[in-house]
């Protein structure tokens, strides 16, 4: 295995990532609606960049049965879950609609897609 710096870099970002996610999903010093979002956003950023590593290494050929991982497409729910992060900061008292949540419907077709071809 090759090691470069930049691998290094992401592994970097992925463990400050998950860490820091947990802090604000779990802490009670952090417990509001916006940072749930917020921690979901980073949980998915550290996810996205996993994916990376694994696609750069060949991991999903090495581990057949996690190749089902491969194809979902978690950047299609990274951005809708960081805007839900921003409505909730910046009005707390927001009541998300329906309509909002219709934003994952991309990211919802895909995994479907991606399951029944894949």
């Amino acid at each position: 295995m090759n090691f470069e710096i930049l691998d290094f870099l992401i592994l970097i970002g992925v463990t400050q990532g998950f860490i820091f996610a947990i802090i604000i999903l779990f802490s009670k010093f952090f417990k509001n609606k916006a940072n749930l979002y917020l921690g979901i956003s980073l949980l998915l950023g550290v996810f996205i960049n996993i994916q990376y590593w694994a696609l750069h290494y060949n991991w999903y050929e090495e581990y057949q049965n996690f190749r089902i991982l491969e194809d979902i497409e978690l950047v299609l729910a990274f951005p809708v879950t960081l805007y839900f992060y921003y409505l909730k900061l910046l009005n707390p008292s927001l009541k998300l609609r329906n309509k909002e949540w219709l934003l994952f419907i991309p990211f919802i077709i895909s995994v479907g897609l991606n399951l029944y071809i894949g």
